[in-house]
Formats: structure tokens, sequence, C-alpha cells
């Protein structure tokens, strides 16, 4: 039979660290309040493995007030709701209760560790232990320095432990199974006791209660709890059943409304690169005709050079033909004869030379031709040409209109009154603006970056603001989606006026609370609108009209120190809905200056009305600047910029 020798306590209550050793019989005897509670509290904390379902600590001395094991390990020595504070601040508790059998000499030590902190509700339990062949003192592990002397920290003591017990067994999760085995080594082999009804008989044994009522002890003490309400459970398991069936629904919903939202996304990506696109052809093709247009410059000076020679040629080749005409003439003459013969034969060889030469000027023409069509194919950059150099602009239009072709006879190119020749000089005047070209498309190739940086950007405030801001409400968006398909536009408040100092914005959107879906329609429309809502009120009974009928009549005031006075709109209807709402209100700088006012609110959310102090709920944020999803505004800018 195994026999309590050592109770060792560290930071306990206003136990530093004690070891309490019994030979033989020992009692507890002392005055109220000497501890003797606070010993069996922390034998009984051990073997219940402090499991909060099976502890039962006593009341403090004066019966006021019922302590926790958070409150022995702070050392608390006065009643919290009355101001008072902790001993410690912050501690390890470290209790071991160490058994001994007499007849065999085995030793066993049990025993709890623990952290507490005085910032935190609850302590945490760092091990349940059973050192087996090991008998615990605590002055083995106190540690002296210059400041005093203090108790080694937990994962030391374990270290040592491990090293000097034959066996040592940890317990971090369970309590029940710590006590369960905590009786099985102390039974060595024979039958193990009920841990639930062991906990329970210990805790009955060395409780500190008075017996003022006999029916009161025998339902404390010997009669088992009572029996479970089954029909109240089975209407719990029902309607959590319920909210299983709520919840999958919502989530079929919103699973529903995530591949709308992907849909229209892949839409607004496919459309943008798209357009984006179609800007990088544009510009490709912009510097391909500055390209075309350098290159036929180059052509126009050969073609220039050419014509000029080939000018030279024709005049030579007309001086050659009259003097062959003068030949023929004489040798016409001159034919009775011999010699005539031979004049013509030499008067052939002149006109196939003539010959040779004409062709070679319509060759030269076709390309003067083609340098001119070159020219009037600039005709589809004649805006851009008109802002660098309008002389320019009107030559390449010249160009276009002239109508020359290339398989016309040289007579036709080169008559007197032709276009030909005015456009050559033209052409031969005309300023170098392929360098402003250029810069013109390398300006057009930055502006269309900079769109597309804006449409990204626009792009992700809309996704992200899509994803942090608070959405409206199922209903609310059904009644809008409905009133869409009837052509009656509708806006909610929280898209039409913005609170401008995020201070604020929990403690008036709290008051507001769903009047900050109320959506807002056109006076002449109102009409219809709550006519649709009366329609479908089982579905639509949460929803929100505002009365735009009455706008004109309400004149919303608006003071620098009121709440009208953080809230930024342009919408006459939603200035005079959040006047009727919260213009009567008072803005209290903290909540103390809320006990002088009769109206007000303070930014914690605290408010007083009516001789009466309320606290608003808290809700997500739809109108706080920073806090808003993608407004009407957003969404037209990012539609113009695709």
């Amino acid at each position: 039979m195994y026999r309590l020798t050592d109770i060792a306590i560290s930071n306990w209550y206003l136990i530093r660290r004690e070891q309490i050793r019994i030979r033989g019989a020992a009692a507890l005897v002392g005055p109220t309040g000497a501890g003797k509670s606070t010993i069996f509290d922390a034998v009984g904390t051990v073997l219940a493995g402090n499991n909060a379902s099976r502890l039962a600590l006593n009341a403090s001395a004066s019966g006021r007030s019922a302590r926790t094991v958070r409150d022995y390990c702070l050392g608390w020595i006065s009643d919290p709701a009355e101001g008072g504070r902790p001993t410690r601040e912050a501690c390890e508790t470290l209790i071991a209760l160490v058994f001994e059998n007499p007849a065999s000499g085995r030793i066993v030590t049990v025993g709890l560790a623990l952290a507490a902190r005085s910032e935190e509700p609850k302590e945490e339990t760092l091990s349940r232990f059973i050192a087996i062949g090991h008998r615990f003192e605590i002055a083995d592990y106190v540690r002296e320095t210059s400041e005093g002397s203090f108790v080694a920290p937990w994962a030391e003591i374990a270290a040592d432990l491990r090293r000097r017990a034959d066996t040592f067994e940890e317990f971090r999760t369970s309590g029940e199974r710590f006590t369960a085995a905590v009786l099985a080594t102390l039974r060595e082999g024979a039958a193990v006791p009920d841990p639930r009804q062991f906990l329970r008989t210990f805790s009955n044994a060395v409780a500190f209660k008075p017996i003022f009522d006999t029916s009161a002890f025998v339902r404390s003490f010997v009669l088992e709890a009572e029996p479970l309400d089954v029909a109240r459970i089975r209407q719990s398991i029902e309607t959590w059943r319920r909210l299983l069936e709520t919840i999958e629904e919502l989530e079929k919903r919103l699973a529903h409304l995530s591949r709308i939202c992907a849909r229209y996304e892949g839409w607004a990506r496919a459309s943008l690169t798209a357009a984006l696109d179609e800007m990088r052809a544009a510009g490709a093709d912009l510097r391909r005709r500055i390209l075309d247009h350098a290159e036929a410059r180059r052509l126009l000076a050969e073609t220039s050079e050419r014509l000029r020679i080939a000018r030279e040629s024709v005049a030579t080749s007309q001086g050659f033909v009259r003097e062959i005409d003068t030949e023929i003439a004489a040798r016409k003459a001159l034919i009775v004869g011999s010699v005539a013969e031979a004049r013509l034969a030499a008067s052939h060889a002149g006109l196939a030379m003539v010959a040779r030469d004409r062709r070679d000027l319509t060759n030269r023409l076709a390309g003067i031709v083609g340098l001119v069509q070159d020219a009037g194919r600039l005709s589809a950059i004649a805006g851009p040409l008109r802002r660098i150099d309008l002389q320019a602009a009107r030559i390449v239009e010249a160009c276009a209109r002239s109508g020359l072709r290339r398989e016309a006879p040289p007579e036709d190119i080169l008559r007197v009154d032709g276009p030909l020749k005015g456009l050559l000089e033209g052409l031969a005047q005309m300023p170098d603006v392929s360098g402003i070209l250029e810069e013109e498309a390398e300006d057009l190739a930055l502006k269309a970056r900079e769109r597309e940086n804006e449409v990204r950007g626009l792009d992700g405030q809309v996704n992200a603001g899509r994803s942090s801001a608070a959405r409206l409400s199922s209903d609310t968006e059904a009644f809008r989606e409905e009133l869409g398909r009837l052509g009656i536009e509708a806006a909610p408040i929280c898209e039409l006026a913005e609170i401008v100092d995020p201070k604020w914005g929990p403690a008036l959107e709290g008051l507001l609370g769903r009047a900050r879906e109320a959506l807002v329609v056109e006076p002449d429309r109102l009409d219809r609108a709550f006519a649709l809502l009366e329609s479908r009120k089982n579905q639509f009974f949460r929803c929100l009209l505002v009365k735009t009928t009455d706008t004109a009549r309400r004149a919303a005031r608006r003071f620098d120190d009121g709440p009208m006075g953080l809230i930024e709109t342009d919408s006459d209807h939603a200035e005079a809905f959040l006047a009727a709402r919260l213009g009567g209100y008072d803005l209290a700088p903290d909540d103390a200056a809320l006990r002088n006012m009769s109206r007000a609110v303070a930014p914690s959310g605290r408010s007083t009305s009516g001789m009466a102090y309320s606290v608003v709920r808290p809700v997500p944020l739809m109108m706080t600047r920073g806090q808003r999803g993608p407004t009407a505004e957003t969404r037209r800018r990012l539609d113009e910029a695709r």
C-alpha cells in the first residue's frame, strides 16, 4: 500500500517553494485563511491532472468568490472584481506528490507543471508526469544568483527527471488518462477504480463546505449526477442539422457566385488582352509606315537623280531624232541609187537606237510614278503629319490624288499641264519628318503602356476591393437584381456615401446597420420599386428603400462637429437619408464625454440616447475610407481605360 510522504510545491498561491514531509498520520490545523484548503487544492489539482471538468476547488476563506487554478498560480490574494492585483505577473508552477510503498520500498512521484500570465485568461498545462524510482526534492532545483534564488524552469527539471528516474512518462493532452495511469501505477496490477468516481470521492472528502441542509448534502455527496435531458439534446441535434443544411445551401450559392465572378473576370481579361493586342498592332503598323516613308524618300532622291539624267538623255535623243529625220528625208531623195540604199540602212539603225532610248525613258518614268504612289500611301497617317508639318501632309495628299499610273504612256506622264513636275518639286522640297514620326510613335507606345498600367492598377483595385471589402447581403443583392430586370437603377447608400475618417467608421456604421444597404432609386420609380418589395416581402422583408420623394422637403443640416461633417456624398438623396438617421447625434470625443451629452456617439461605439446607454454591434465596414469595395466611379474609369 502506498503512502503519501512528500508534497513539493513551487509558486502556488502564497507558497513560493516548500517541501512538506508527511510521516505517519498527519493533519492540517490552523485558523481561517491559514492556507489549509490551498494545500488540499494543490493535491486535488495534481490527482485530477488539472482537468477542469473533474476539478472542484474550494472557495476563498471569505467565501465570497470561487478560486481557479490560474488564481492559485498568480497568487491572487484579493478579489479581481474589487481591483486586486496578483502576487506574480507571470510564473511557472510545479506541484509534485511523492508516494512510497513501505513493503517494497518503491517510490513513485506524480506531478503537474503549469504556466500562467496575468494578461491571459487561462493557465497553460506544460506537463503531467509520472516518475518511478525517484523521490522529488524541490531543493534540488533551486538556483542561486546575485539577485536571489529561483526554481529552475520546467524544461531543465524534466531533463533531470528523465536521467534520474527509472521510468518517466508525460501526459500533455488528457488529464483523465493521467489520473487513470496514476491509479494503475499505485495499484501495482490490482483492480483499478474508476477515475471519475475516485476524483468525485476525493473532492467530496476534502471539500471545506459547511453542512446546513441534509438534502443538499445527500444530493452533492451521495447521489449520482442528474440524468441527461434527452429531449433537449435531440432538439439541439435537430437544430445543428438544420444549421448544416443552411450552411450547405449558402456554400452552393457562394460557389455559384464565385463561378459567375470568375466568368466575368475571364471576359474582362480577354477583352483587355484583345485591346492591348490591337494597340500593339497599331504601334507596329505605324513604325512600319515610318520605315516605308523613309525608304520612299530615299527612292525619291534616287529617282530624281535618274529623272535628271533621263531628261538630259531625252533632250539628246530629240536632237538625234531631228538629225535622223533630216537624214531620212535626204536619203528618200537619194533612194534611187545604191548610195540611197546604204543611207536607208543607216537610218533604220538610228531608228532602232531611238526606240531603245524610248524604252529606257519609259522604265525610268515608271519608277518615278511608283515613288509618287509610295508617297501617296503615307496619307494613312495624314493626321499625325498635319500636326508635325502641314506642308508635308498636303504633298502626301496631293500624291494620293494625282491619279498617275505606271502603265501610262510617257506622253501622258510628261505632258506640260500634268501633275508630275509639281509633285516632284514638292517631294524634293519636303522636309525630313521621319525623326519626328519616330518620336510620335514612341510617344504613342508610352501612352499605350501608361494606359495598360492604368488598366492593370484599376483592375487590381477592383479585385482587391472585391476580396477585402464587405459585400452587400444576399437579399439586398437579389432585390437590386430584380429592380435591374425591371429597368430600375438602384444604388446602395454604402456606394453613394463615404465616411472620410476611419476612426469613426465602426461607430457610425454600427449605428446605421442595415441602413447602409438601403437602395436609392429615382423618385418617379419609387412606387414601382415599393410595389415589387411588397409583392415579394417574404423574401425581401429585410431590404430598405430610401424615400426619395421626401428629399426636397427634408433639408439636410450639416455641422462640422456632427456625424454629417464626417460623410462625403454627391447624392442629395443619400445626404438627406443619412441626415435623418444620424443628424440627431452629436460626436463625443471619448467615452467619458457621454456623461454630459443627451444624444451622442463615441468612437468606441458606445452611445447615449433617450436616457439610456447602448453599444453598437461590430459590423464589416462598407462605407469607411480605405475599407470600401469597387465604387461606381472606379468601375466607370476601368471601362473607359479598357
